[in-house]
């Protein structure tokens, strides 16, 4: 007759090797998963190009145009245009041509979604017609994005006077 505690510690031992493997094999899963350059990781072959006043009055309407190009020889695509609010705060967006998709603000910033397949040396160019709103220097990102979140970030400073 087998004795029960050779049973229990032939089961704890089994027990504790399966789930080392389960634990190792997620991990690993999980690390390649964060590090595929397919979901984040290399920045996306967008050439980035904005333009914008220097500097405008409250009340004063103007354009920010930023135009996406695609340099390189395979399709890319523009999943949308994120401009953070640090930027934003200064202004009210009175329109983006050509209209997006979908609009949504979350955390830090506003996403502007577009879904434009851009084939080898295509350009697609997106303006927002900004009203200067308050007072201030205002500076933040504008990140164009591909659909899964791989970007190209510019940086552009505006000052707003009050006269």
């Amino acid at each position: 007759m087998k004795s029960p505690f050779l049973t229990i510690f032939l089961t704890a031992i089994i027990t504790a090797i399966l789930t080392s493997a389960f634990w190792i094999a997620g991990i690993t899963v999980g690390y390649v998963y964060y590090t595929s350059n397919y979901f984040i990781g290399d920045t996306p072959d967008f050439a980035v190009s904005v333009d914008s006043p220097e500097q405008v009055r409250i009340g004063e309407e103007f354009d920010l145009v930023v135009k996406v190009s695609n340099p390189s020889e395979e399709d890319l695509k523009l999943g949308s245009i994120d401009i953070y609010d640090s930027l934003l705060d200064g202004f009210k967006v009175l329109e983006v041509i050509p209209k997006p998709n979908e609009e949504d603000s979350i955390f830090e910033f506003r996403s502007f979604y577009f879904s434009e397949e851009l084939k080898p040396q295509d350009s697609v160019t997106i303006t927002f017609k900004l009203k200067g709103a308050k007072a201030g220097v205002w500076t933040g990102d504008i990140d164009s994005c591909t659909p899964w979140e791989q970007f190209v970030t510019s940086v552009q400073t505006i000052v707003v006077s009050a006269e």
